[in-house]
């Protein structure tokens, strides 16, 4: 989406001649809610999160890779978690010392 508006942008100014003035436009980035942060499909699709770029499968992406959990609650709590991750740095943190 933020490709598609910048792409926008670009159009008007270099085709149409409109000039944009000076901080005229403000970006809000949506977070995702609940202090997370929100991934677009084509980044877990590049970053191979959820499944390999060439393969799709799952067993040989980052989540086929790490998940050793027990049940399928914990394997959907370690699904969200990489889909959704963390963006108030006091949880990061936390998260952090568990495994120092």
């Amino acid at each position: 989406l933020l490709s598609s508006s910048y792409a926008v942008l670009q159009y008007t100014q270099l085709c149409l001649g409109a000039n944009l003035a000076k901080d005229s436009v403000d970006l809000i980035v949506n977070s995702g809610g609940n202090n997370r942060m929100a991934i677009d499909r084509s980044t877990l699709l590049h970053l191979e999160l959820l499944a390999n770029a060439k393969t799709g499968k799952m067993a040989s992406s980052l989540i086929g890779t790490i998940d050793c959990t027990k049940t399928n609650v914990g394997s959907r709590l370690l699904r969200t978690n990489l889909m959704a991750p963390p963006i108030r740095v006091d949880t990061i943190n936390a998260r952090l010392d568990l495994v120092d």
